[in-house]
């Protein structure tokens, strides 16, 4: 059985998994990562200009972009990377690669792998997006946290969309809109 992340989790979502018909929560989580049906992932070079990938990012409105050196996973370019690493640098976007700002060596996990890893090790390193790999180790997508959660509602979409407003709020002000 597939351990809870946390007992806050699971104070916050056992109430769901309860109105469902015969899926436990235990279920969803273990459910490998492929199916939750991930874009393909949409890959650079180690020498692509970061003007070149961050225009990707902005047309796709992707987070996250896998960098690759002879077809295999090298790093990770992130909103954070740029956030973190370029805002207030003065540097030529243009001639700049992006091997120069990306994460090297990023943790990733396999298609294989149940959702509940991939949750735990974001939550654990800190990330919102992860590299994807196939069986083969050659990159397949990328995983961000959205996409976990949005796989989760999925099995329990008319709990989570019949929801209160404010389920757990008291208001301050009975009277008033």
């Amino acid at each position: 059985m597939v351990e809870y992340l946390d007992d806050e989790l699971k104070e916050y979502l056992e109430p769901v998994a309860k109105g469902l018909s015969g899926i436990s929560f235990s279920d969803i989580l273990s459910r490998p990562i492929r199916d939750l049906n991930l874009i393909p992932a949409t890959l650079v070079s180690e020498d692509t200009p970061l003007s070149e990938t961050i225009g990707i990012m902005q047309n796709k409105q992707y987070g996250a972009l896998l960098v690759v050196s002879e077809g295999n996973l090298s790093g990770i370019f992130t909103e954070r990377d740029i956030l973190n690493r370029l805002v207030g640098v003065s540097i030529e976007l243009e001639s700049t690669p992006v091997s120069s700002y990306m994460t090297r060596n990023p943790e990733s996990l396999m298609d294989t792998d149940p959702v509940v890893y991939a949750m735990n090790k974001m939550v654990v390193g800190g990330y919102r997006h992860i590299p994807i790999l196939n069986d083969s180790g050659k990159p397949r997508s990328v995983l961000s946290i959205r996409d976990c959660i949005a796989f989760i509602c999925g099995f329990c979409d008319q709990e989570v969309f019949n929801l209160p407003i404010s389920p757990n709020r008291r208001h301050q002000n009975p009277d008033g809109a």
